[in-house]
């Protein structure tokens, strides 16, 4: 927790004197850095019939490369390192609850619309990426996936070049058939954030 929050005041008041506001859109390099809660059951869209409920905490820092930047809209590459805590109901005994860790990187192309000044945008993100996790529920096998994600998100400008960050959507994780079994995880996935313009 202390790290998580070293990291929200390094991001936050990195020079705050005398700088220049910066659009969302057009600003070239922009660093982020988020936490999400995902589930897979209690969604039908995410549900994929595992009786035992499977629960994620993510931690993900974000670096976005401006592809097409304009007063309206933009195309961005995407890089999302992160580090995923899992657990789940034990196949054998449901009030044990098992441990998972995951880490990964994804790379995605974000699509952006920019309103109201630029002070409030909506963007769509999609994007894969290689992962390894030590413990999966039994319709998974564990250690190398892919984790695949689709989200719609907004930023809200809080100060000249700070933007709150939240998205949802769906993560589909599997391995593409190189390990048995193979019935991958859909998790619905809130996330919590902070961007910063460069």
């Amino acid at each position: 927790m202390r790290f998580i929050i070293l990291i929200l005041i390094i991001v936050c008041t990195a020079p705050l004197t005398a700088q220049e506001k910066k659009e969302l859109g057009t600003s070239k390099h922009k660093l982020g850095f988020s936490f999400g809660i995902g589930r897979n059951n209690g969604l039908d869209f995410a549900n994929i019939n595992i009786d035992r409920d499977y629960e994620v905490f993510l931690l993900q820092f974000q670096y976005h490369r401006t592809l097409i930047g304009r007063k309206h809209w933009g195309a961005e590459l995407v890089g999302q390192p992160q580090l995923n805590f899992g657990s789940f109901q034990a196949l054998e005994n449901f009030n044990i609850s098992t441990r998972s860790i995951e880490a990964g990187i994804n790379v995605g192309l974000l699509l952006r619309l920019n309103l109201f000044h630029d002070y409030f945008s909506i963007y769509g993100l999609i994007g894969s990426g290689p992962h390894f996790i030590t413990r999966t529920p039994d319709r998974q096998a564990s250690g190398f996936i892919f984790s695949d994600n689709f989200f719609m998100g907004v930023n809200l400008r809080i100060s000249n070049n700070l933007f709150l960050d939240i998205r949802s959507g769906k993560r589909h994780a599997s391995n593409l058939d190189f390990d048995f079994p193979n019935g991958g995880i859909n998790t619905f996935i809130i996330y919590f954030g902070i961007i910063k313009s460069l």
